[in-house]
């Protein structure tokens, strides 16, 4: 199999099977999010735990620890203000339900392993 022709998932693709696979431990994601729905996404897909680290790095680079309080509170605002229009008011109840999954005639395959020709 030529290198072109395979081609990587994206973390939150492969979340959800992550999660039926290794269900008895935490799953802990960190893969470039930045805003509270990244964070209810990767939630409702699974993860235990969701990194956000960038906005937080540019917040410290640019004000400090003004700007690091600044962004939590709008992050934490961002996740509350997306529940409520989803109508939940926990993260418990938090699922794959909660988001909008086009109808497609493609079947979603499950994990394969890297072909052995790639290094």
């Amino acid at each position: 199999m030529a290198l072109a022709s395979w081609t990587a998932r994206s973390p939150l693709q492969v979340l959800p099977e992550i999660k039926r696979r290794v269900s008895d431990i935490p799953i802990m994601i960190d893969s470039g999010f930045r805003r509270g729905t990244d964070v209810i996404k990767a939630l409702a897909l699974g993860a235990d735990f969701v990194f956000v680290g960038r906005p937080f790095n540019y917040a410290a680079a640019c004000a400090g620890q003004a700007g690091v309080e600044h962004v939590a509170d709008l992050l934490q605002r961002e996740i509350e203000r997306n529940m409520a229009l989803l109508g939940l008011t926990s993260l418990a109840q938090l699922d794959h339900t909660c988001l909008y999954q086009p109808s497609t005639d493609k079947v979603p395959q499950p994990l394969t392993p890297m072909p052995q020709n790639i290094r």
